[in-house]
């Protein structure tokens, strides 16, 4: 951002502004350096899970999918072992699991 000249100009105030600049400047630099070295030592630990069809996978289904009234807190339903029918991405199946 430029700084303006105009009537009145005064060298401290160019000055500061000069300093306000490098030191907003500086801050974001070191902001994506250590905003890149966190990812990175987060992405060290990251594991892809990418399923196949006609896998089985552990599913966790939240009471608030189920209809009013089917589901109870005793019901063990919501967790189970199911197939996988098609994949439509890496991060979206279509299981065979029907909610009653």
């Amino acid at each position: 951002m430029p700084i303006q000249k105009g009537v009145g100009f005064c060298v401290a105030a160019e000055k500061m502004a000069m300093d306000a600049q490098a030191i907003v400047e500086d801050v974001k630099q070191k902001l994506m350096k250590t905003n890149t070295k966190y990812k990175e030592a987060i992405e060290r630990h990251h594991r892809v899970k990418v399923f196949k069809e006609e896998d089985k996978v552990m599913v966790f289904i939240c009471k608030e999918r189920f209809s009013m009234g089917s589901h109870s807190k005793l019901q063990h339903e919501k967790y189970g072992s199911y197939i996988i029918l098609k994949k439509i991405s890496d991060d979206v199946y279509i299981i065979d699991y029907l909610i009653v």
